[in-house]
């Protein structure tokens, strides 16, 4: 019963928010309404149980291996990690995850704290070592910095947006996007990179 719940508050709140009525996601499980406070205790804690596998329960520990593995070129880490990390998000995923952040679940900050410690700092880590720049425990990570990264993260976490909560059915598969993205960004986050660290600009830490 308590699967049976979970999966149809999923399919509504994505489909619908988390304005959806218990007695719409009783009746769409074949459950009696207060069943479901029996089973989740508070409608907070459904929607709580619903959410949380969208942040940091997704994280795979071969992708922190990819990103370090510096046999490979950047562009080709970048390209392989994200074609298959944003290639796990189905539409239900993505509009749940729009949803959450309409609802003040992403200014928790667990979604950003993963993103920092497992896929922000360590690309900022590899560009600084690519440009010759200090490590993070002689210079620690920016503010700047991690703008610089979230400005290639949400470039290609868009083309999910577009497809699932855009409903804009003409995107092109992420296999062909992604490669594009990362190409077109690294030159520049190079130059950057190495334009915060001459002091022409300092980073707000």
């Amino acid at each position: 019963m308590h699967e049976r719940v979970l999966t149809a508050a999923r399919q509504l709140f994505g489909d619908h928010g988390f304005g959806v009525e218990d007695a719409q996601i009783a009746a769409a499980a074949g459950v009696a309404p207060h069943e479901i406070g029996a089973a989740f205790g508070s409608r907070e804690a459904l929607i709580e149980a619903v959410i949380a596998p969208l942040f940091a329960e997704r994280w795979q520990a071969c992708w922190s291996a990819l990103l370090a593995d510096r046999t490979r070129s950047l562009e080709d880490r970048l390209s392989a990690l994200y074609i298959e990390y944003r290639g796990r998000v189905e539409r239900t995923d993505a509009r749940l995850w729009f949803w959450a952040g309409l609802a003040g679940a992403h200014a928790s900050g667990r979604i950003s704290g993963t993103l920092v410690t497992h896929l922000i700092g360590p690309m900022i880590a590899e560009l600084r070592h690519e440009c010759g720049l200090p490590v993070f425990e002689t210079v620690p990570l920016s503010a700047h910095e991690r703008e610089l990264a979230q400005a290639l993260h949400g470039a290609i976490a868009f083309i999910n947006t577009r497809r699932f909560v855009f409903g804009n059915a003409t995107v092109p598969p992420l296999e062909s996007l992604v490669p594009m993205i990362v190409r077109a960004f690294l030159p520049g986050m190079r130059e950057e990179l190495l334009r915060l660290h001459a002091g022409r600009h300092v980073p707000v830490r």
